[in-house]
C-alpha cells in the first residue's frame, strides 16, 4: 500500500464519524468539521510536540492517532507546533518508548504513523521497525499471539510495502461463523476487532 492510498484509508476513517448525511461523504480537510476538529487537535499540543487531554502530559497512544489525522488531512506534522517541539519531533519520543514497550501493536501503530508522516520506518532513530516487527510474525502466519495484533500488523506492513500474504491466510481462517473476528483466538466476534480486521484484508489484499 502507497502512502497516497494508506493516507486516503486513513481520513475515511476519521471523517467518517463526523458525517452526518450521507451525501456529505467523504469530506475533506477544507469541510468546517475537519477544520474544527483540527483546531480542537492544535488546543490538544504540548510543548513537546505530543498531545494529551487538557491537564495531563502527551501520551503516544494518543499522538499517533493525532499525527495521523492531520496526515490526512493534508498536513505536515512538522510543521504542527504551538511554539515547542513539532508534532512531528514528538515521533522520536514515540520511537523510543515503542522500543521500550516491545509491543506488536505499538509497533504496528508507530510505522503506519511513520508512513503517514512521510517518514522511513526502517531507518527511524537508527532503527527497523519493519523488521522489528516481521520479527514477531509466527510460523502459522500471525504477528504476535493475538487477532487484534495480527490485523494492525498487516496494515502496517501493508503500507511499508511488505508481503503480508500469510499473515492474511491466517486472519481469514480465523473468521467466526457469525461472520466476525474476536480479539484473539476462539473469542466472541466484537465490532472493534472485526472493523480492524476488515481493514487489514484489504489492505492485505
Amino acid at each position: 500500500m502507497n502512502t497516497k492510498h494508506l493516507l486516503f484509508f486513513i481520513l475515511i476513517l476519521i471523517v467518517s464519524c463526523l458525517t452526518t448525511a450521507a451525501g456529505a461523504y467523504p469530506l475533506t480537510a477544507e469541510n468546517d468539521e475537519v477544520g474544527s476538529a483540527l483546531a480542537y487537535l492544535a488546543s490538544c499540543q504540548q510543548a513537546d510536540g505530543g498531545f494529551a487531554e487538557d491537564g495531563e502530559e502527551s501520551s503516544p497512544a494518543l499522538s499517533t492517532w493525532a499525527i495521523l489525522a492531520i496526515a490526512a488531512a493534508g498536513g505536515d506534522p512538522d510543521q504542527w507546533s504551538r511554539g515547542g517541539a513539532s508534532a512531528g519531533d514528538y515521533l522520536h519520543i514515540v520511537a523510543d518508548e515503542t522500543i521500550a514497550i516491545d509491543g506488536t501493536s505499538e509497533t504496528s501503530k508507530l510505522i503506519i504513523t511513520l508512513v503517514a508522516a512521510g517518514k522511513d520506518p526502517r531507518n527511524f532513530e537508527g532503527y527497523d521497525f519493519v523488521a522489528f516487527l516481521q520479527a514477531k510474525q509466527r510460523e502459522d502466519g500471525r504477528y504476535g499471539e493475538h487477532i487484534y495484533t495480527t490485523n494492525w500488523a498487516i496494515i502496517a506492513l501493508s503500507a511499508a510495502d511488505e508481503d503480508v500474504s500469510a499473515g492474511v491466510s491466517w486472519l481469514a481462517s480465523q473468521q467466526n461463523e457469525d461472520g466476525g473476528f474476536g480479539w484473539t483466538v476462539g473469542a466472541e466476534s466484537d465490532c472493534d476487532d472485526t472493523s480492524s480486521a476488515v481493514e487489514a484484508l484489504i489492505a492485505g489484499g
